[in-house]
């Protein structure tokens, strides 16, 4: 995977993004000039200032950071081209993504007793569900966040465009992952989260003496409720 950096993104370190695991390939030809040409004779390479090597036919950067191929071809009579570069911003870090609330909501603490136990947030239907993705900088590179997916209660993935609710009472489980734009993607995120939309009941108990007459229940001075 790769990427170029276009502007208005939010990508950081460099103009052309890779991932790990991108090959690189160098392919040379020797133009035909006035009819003439000898054919290619050797391609030799450099990474990052160091020894010009014979070019191996391809190649990936596992390190972190922004590196520099430098390269030259030499025909089979001996011309050979000016040393050319190119600059690679090597992305190995995924995306993070926090899921948040707006609207009522509970985060269990230690020793809650809330149900069910499995719970980790309690919330209503009215309750909007985010989720925000960022691409953290790492050796000073971040090709910004692709996209991010979610599913519900183990069902389809989807594309996340914005927040959503859960409506259905219950206990729920959301899964979440954020792509970066090569292609790192994030450990699998989850929260298991109820739903609650049921009002509480109050009873009222008395103590002491009291009688129900005329449709009403009399209480003597000494009861209470």
């Amino acid at each position: 995977p790769r990427y170029a950096h276009a502007a208005g993104d939010l990508s950081v370190g460099g103009e052309l993004f890779v991932s790990p695991v991108t090959g690189l390939q160098l392919s040379p030809t020797d133009p035909v000039s006035n009819g003439v040409a000898s054919g290619m004779d050797r391609l030799r390479a450099s990474l990052d200032a160091g020894v010009f090597l014979p070019w191996p036919g391809g190649m990936s950067i596992s390190q972190e950071g922004t590196h520099t191929l430098a390269y030259r071809g030499a025909d089979l009579v001996g011309n050979e081209e000016g040393t050319r570069s190119l600059s690679v911003s090597v992305d190995a870090t995924p995306p993070a993504t926090q899921l948040t609330f707006d609207g009522p909501a509970l985060i269990r603490g230690p020793g809650t007793t809330w149900e069910p136990q499995q719970a980790e947030a309690f919330i209503t239907p009215a309750t909007k569900i985010f989720l925000t993705a960022n691409d953290r900088v790492s050796a000073g590179i971040a090709s910004g966040v692709k996209l991010t997916r979610y599913r519900i209660d183990s069902g389809p993935w989807q594309v996340y465009t914005g927040f959503f609710y859960l409506s259905n009472q219950g206990l729920h489980l959301v899964e979440f992952a954020a792509e970066d734009r090569v292609g790192n993607l994030e450990a699998l995120g989850a929260m298991r989260i109820a739903v609650d939309n049921t009002a509480p009941l109050a009873s009222a108990a008395v103590n002491g003496s009291w009688l129900e007459a005329f449709g009403l229940n009399l209480l003597s001075t000494a009861a209470t409720v």
